[in-house]
């Protein structure tokens, strides 16, 4: 369950971005389909009553409507995603009065080799650190595809070294 429970402000914040985009977009497909059920029911092949005589050549206010609304929308997304991707910079420092814990993290075939520079001290796949403290990771690697993630910790940046 860690990795559908996350931890940290800047996972929320950018799980909460994820939600109200999609949610967003989901508002445009539901009036799409309202539309589109409109349309099937209004000029069904039984339906006598209806008449269809479109006057849509040269229609000004309809090519607005058509042209308007996806603008507006993209632009609202558009404005959501720019804020919320510059808040959210992974190169922006955590503001923190305590210095950062520095640890280097040695990714090798099936394992992590954690070292602490501060303390001189290493441990194999086991980190642990002070609560409430930031920790600064400098990810080396001894190959060229390689996945470091702890899905229960809250992190801002990491620095790869190559």
């Amino acid at each position: 369950m860690g990795v559908l429970n996350q931890k940290g402000l800047i996972v929320i914040a950018g799980k909460d971005l994820l939600i109200t985009v999609a949610l967003f977009m989901m508002l445009v497909i539901v009036l799409v389909f309202i539309v589109l059920v409109k349309f099937a029911w209004r000029y069904r092949e039984w339906n006598t009553k209806a008449h269809h005589a479109p006057n849509w050549h040269n229609n000004v206010a309809l090519e607005v409507i058509w042209l308007c609304i996806p603008s507006v929308i993209v632009v609202i997304l558009a404005v959501i995603t720019w804020k919320s991707t510059h808040d959210l910079d992974p190169y922006k420092p955590i503001v923190s009065n305590l210095t950062p814990v520095m640890v280097q993290v040695v990714t090798l075939d099936w394992k992590r080799v954690f070292i602490y520079l501060e303390e001189g001290v290493a441990t194999v796949n086991f980190v642990q650190f002070p609560k409430k403290r930031p920790v600064d990771f400098i990810i080396t690697s001894d190959a060229p595809m390689n996945g470091y993630w702890i899905p229960q910790l809250e992190v801002k940046s990491m620095r790869w070294l190559v």
